[in-house]
């Protein structure tokens, strides 16, 4: 009799450790995805198809950051949202417009950022956090099965997936009780950075390493698989602009020659293929001559992005006229 009513006292004591677990899950994972303008809210449209652009922006963390869908939205009058992958690479950008797809409708205009560092394909996920509310749905969950992460916990086990992540846990739950939380801040997916220039010398470092060795070997693959997934997509838009955005000029220098030479590839293969476009803004205005436009060599701040947003809309606005 004893050691019946202590294996129900432990199997009740199991239960309500399990309730708790999950009920605290279903919290966290709620209030994140309704913190307003941030990066949970904007996978939870992703994955409701609550989106449906009519032009969409791809790109890693330049995409994220160079391209306000309201500057472009206003110039075309059409409704843009910026889905680029912060940190994430070609592949990865694919994968999160495959998921886009699932549930939301084909953009009529593809706007595709491409520098050098797109072409090197992604191992990881960044910012597993991000992705964490949604590890229910099939698709987020193969992306964990793709790639590695830093989740290093059951991702469906209830809140204990948030154990690495204490303080969104707790956004979470205050969120989820009214108390209203901010989380950075994202606009239809740009988030805007209103800093002044500051070098980013390990990453300049690097470059000079690349451009001295000639080591170059990643980036073929990446450029070969990125010009098919821009050819396939034009099949379902009316257009598709590659975009090449400026860099600071201390960066630029380091690389010139080989970029020249992929951009001249780009051009050529953009001129073949029936509505796609190849915009080269690495010049535009003189921006790569002028700190106040960047926040470091390779990333432009909010100055900047209102810049070359109006440009590029203007670009676009001009080749869809000549078109039409």
């Amino acid at each position: 009799m004893f050691v019946k009513r202590f294996f129900l006292h432990i199997v009740s004591i199991v239960g309500c450790v399990l309730i708790l677990t999950f009920s605290l899950g279903y919290i966290v994972n709620q209030g994140l995805i309704h913190i307003q303008d941030s990066r949970f809210q904007e996978w939870n449209a992703i994955l409701d198809g609550d989106i449906n652009a009519e032009v969409v922006v791809l790109g890693s963390s330049r995409g994220v950051v160079s391209y306000d869908p309201t500057i472009i939205s206003n110039s075309l009058g059409l409704t843009t949202h910026n889905l680029s992958y912060n940190a994430g690479s070609y592949n990865l950008q694919i994968d999160k417009y495959n998921i886009y797809r699932n549930k939301n409708r084909s953009p009529k205009i593809i706007i595709q950022n491409i520098d050098l560092s797109h072409f090197s394909p992604s191992t990881h996920i960044p910012n597993t956090i991000d992705l964490l509310p949604h590890t229910n749905m099939a698709s987020v969950e193969d992306l964990f099965n793709k790639y590695k992460s830093d989740s290093k916990v059951a991702r469906n086990f209830g809140v204990v997936k948030y154990s690495n992540y204490s303080r969104y846990l707790l956004k979470g739950i205050y969120q989820f009780f009214g108390i209203s939380q901010k989380v950075g801040f994202h606009d239809k997916g740009h988030a805007s950075v209103d800093k002044k220039y500051k070098e980013d010398t390990s990453n300049l470092y690097k470059l000079k390493e690349l451009a001295s060795t000639n080591t170059y070997e990643n980036i073929e693959k990446g450029f070969v698989e990125t010009l098919q997934f821009t050819k396939e997509q034009s099949k379902n838009c009316d257009f598709v602009f590659v975009s090449w955005l400026p860099e600071y000029k201390d960066r630029f220098e380091i690389n010139s020659a080989y970029t020249k030479k992929l951009k001249e590839r780009i051009k050529a293969w953009s001129d073949t293929n029936e509505r796609i476009y190849f915009i080269d803004l690495t010049h535009y205005d003189s921006i790569m001559y002028h700190k106040k436009y960047f926040y470091d060599s390779f990333h432009l701040n909010k100055r900047g992005a209102e810049v070359i947003s109006k440009g590029l809309s203007g670009e676009i606005n001009k080749i869809i006229k000549d078109v039409f």
